[in-house]
């Protein structure tokens, strides 16, 4: 197919120019971050006295001056408020007792000004630097193309964007018509494209019109930046008959001033006036009388919007036809309105109800952001987390704080959890003499008590940690892992009760007064580089993609299921190849009971050397890959213990020769 070869050499070149965009754009793209996210820094420092105390603005100051917008003493007077400040605190004076002067308030407001026009000039740059993320869209998306076409990759349909891109590489009336009406019918096969109209946007100031009739000014003052800062989404989406007849309920129910803004917004854009009038609003005044005021949070539009039956949790942006040169959205509203219809919504309420045991009975109450993602998690989620939850023992000893369960399935970072050593770690002597070697002084207890943790155990630090970490996710991983090596255990357990950015996969978002903890992309890059094994697993093990592959797939259609009887397969116990691991690699826990020292196997981790497996994780994937072949052969094994770990090459290499039975290969 020659078309096979055209895009064989587009691919190669297109690869070739993001080589060199990268080269150019990535020095001066790291410098642009890092000045935006030092005027959000100070944006966030202005607008908090206690932060503005101590904050040295000397970059900042410089960083205006480079665009030559002089302020007459700024220096001097930032100097005199954090002086004034000071006093202000010493003497225990309210800023009522002690105002700052017309002078000092005046100067920054107009530093806020300066940082805000130079914020809008950097934005613009940055802007002009992202031709290197397009071209690897393409490449991604030719790729794709060029797979399904051999028919060797896992994807059948052709996208939008995939034939958007062909054609605006190639004239597809000059290719050979065999292969220009194979393109087609595949690009025709996709779901729903051969019947998809393109839909003719509606004119925004319609869409203003529409909300000024049932808004007051004032509202609509606010309202209108969520029109403009989302206005690609709604003038494409939105039917207008149909907001407006939900519009004129909540007018008439008087419940349209009760909604948040994006609440409201999302509402009015995605759900359906029958639907709303006659099923949600009923049951809603009929159940929880007293309780409608929580309806009307932004967390809860989905109740309002999706109908029984219907959407999914694998939500996605919202997209667009791409025209060229055309803004997309930076948020999609689309994305965070269809979880959860109101019945599944109290489900979850049952839900954690009954396992109130694992979490802080206040958190659980208090119907902040928090508590409501947590709510609107699909049911299965929220089930399938519990039982995470109770199986890796979280909430004995410690509350489970909401934010580690909020974002949907925790199982993958659960395991990396366990493998960074900071969830149910082998509890040998050397823990335990690291344990107290923690400084507990007054400051540390105080954390402690504020962020309500009773236990100051390593086994349950981990918590604050687990809503950080990204399934898979680099960045986050090598972040604390650095954290771990190099400043050592005491430091890094300390952190955990600071307020600082610990944990952070992005080092640009932390302060200038946390410098211990201060890591520049360049030093991280190359810690990442030095230290991990990224996407080599398969250059080592026979079969590892289409063992990962059936992993995941297994995964993926298992989530709704949980796993109400065990983790894995109790029979993989009596695998002979898993006897091997159960010989040499699980650890004993040395622990006290009444006043006496005993040991017990840690059911959580396997060792290698001094690094640490997720047991549970290990056995759970040889269990489907025994059932699914009938047997577990040694790359199996394999596959099994290095899936979704950030391992380096030594420990890679001790894991191989002990599974493998094989000597040095890297």
């Amino acid at each position: 197919m020659a078309t096979l070869e055209l895009l064989s050499k587009k691919i190669e070149t297109l690869k070739d120019s993001l080589e060199r965009l990268n080269e150019a754009n990535l020095d001066e793209k790291s410098k642009l971050q890092t000045q935006l996210s030092l005027i959000e820094e100070c944006e966030r420092v202005i607008g908090n006295e206690e932060l503005l105390l101590s904050y040295d603005f000397s970059n900042a100051v410089q960083l205006i001056e480079n665009y030559n917008f002089s302020i007459s003493n700024l220096v001097q007077i930032i100097s005199d408020i954090q002086s004034a400040l000071l006093v202000r605190q010493q003497l225990n004076l309210t800023k009522e007792d002690m105002p700052l002067d017309e002078t000092q308030i005046s100067t920054l407001k107009t530093f806020l000004e300066r940082l805000k026009k130079v914020k809008s000039d950097l934005s613009e740059k940055m802007k002009s630097l992202t031709e290197a993320v397009e071209v690897k869209k393409k490449i991604g998306n030719l790729e794709n193309l060029k797979s399904i076409l051999e028919g060797t990759g896992r994807r059948k349909y052709v996208t939008t964007d995939m034939f958007e891109d062909f054609y605006d590489e190639f004239d597809i009336l000059s290719l050979p018509p065999e292969d220009a009406q194979e393109l087609l019918e595949k690009f025709y096969q996709t779901r729903n494209l051969s019947v998809r109209q393109e839909k003719e946007k509606v004119d925004l100031n319609k869409v203003i019109e529409l909300y000024s009739e049932y808004l007051s000014p004032n509202s609509m003052r606010f309202f209108m930046g969520l029109l403009n800062d989302h206005k690609n989404e709604i003038t494409t989406s939105i039917d207008l008959d149909n907001t407006r007849e939900i519009l004129e309920f909540l007018k008439d129910t008087d419940l349209i001033d009760k909604f948040r803004r994006t609440a409201l917004l999302k509402v009015s854009l995605y759900g359906k006036a029958d639907y709303i009038r006659d099923v949600v609003y009923p049951k809603i005044k009929s159940d929880h009388p007293d309780e409608m005021d929580t309806y009307f949070e932004d967390e809860l539009a989905t109740v309002w919007i999706k109908e029984k039956g219907t959407g999914t949790y694998r939500t996605r942006p919202f997209r667009v036809s791409r025209g060229r040169g055309e803004n997309k959205d930076t948020e999609s509203l689309y994305a965070t309105c269809h979880s959860v219809d109101y019945d599944e919504f109290g489900e979850n309420i049952k839900i954690l109800k009954a396992n109130h045991d694992l979490f802080d009975e206040n958190a659980l109450l208090d119907d902040d952001g928090a508590n409501l993602k947590l709510k609107t998690l699909p049911v299965w989620a929220l089930k399938k987390n519990i039982e995470l939850c109770r199986l890796f023992g979280m909430g004995i000893i410690t509350s489970v704080p909401i934010s580690c369960i909020e974002r949907g399935d925790i199982e993958d970072k659960i395991h990396l959890a366990i493998e960074l050593g900071l969830l149910n770690p082998p509890m040998s002597q050397k823990f335990l003499d690291i344990d107290k070697q923690i400084v507990r002084n007054d400051e540390f207890q105080s954390n402690v008590k504020k962020k309500k943790i009773y236990n100051q155990s390593i086994r349950n630090y981990f918590q604050r940690y687990l809503s950080m970490l990204s399934n898979k996710s680099i960045n986050e991983y090598a972040y604390l892992t650095y954290k771990l090596q190099v400043e050592g255990y005491e430091q890094f357990y300390n952190d955990f009760f600071s307020d600082a950015h610990a944990g952070k996969g992005n080092p640009s978002l932390i302060t200038e007064q946390e410098k211990s903890l201060i890591i520049d992309k360049p030093q991280m890059d190359d810690f990442i580089t030095n230290n991990f094994m990224i996407e080599w697993y398969s250059d080592f093990i026979n079969d590892y993609d289409e063992y990962d592959s059936i992993i995941s797939e297994y995964t993926d259609s298992g989530k709704k299921e949980g796993f109400s009887e065990s983790y894995f397969n109790p029979t993989i116990l009596d695998d002979d190849l898993i006897k091997e691991l159960e010989e040499n690699n699980t650890v004993n826990d040395t622990i006290t009971q009444n006043e006496e020292v005993v040991e017990r196997k840690n059911e959580f981790v396997y060792l290698f050397g001094n690094r640490i497996i997720s047991r549970y994780k290990v056995l759970h994937n040889a269990s489907i890959l025994k059932g699914l072949y009938g047997t577990l052969n040694r790359e199996m094994l394999m596959t099994s213990i290095v899936r979704n770990s950030f391992l380096d090459t030594d420990s890679f290499q001790l894991i191989q020769n002990q599974v493998m039975k094989r000597g040095n290969t890297l």
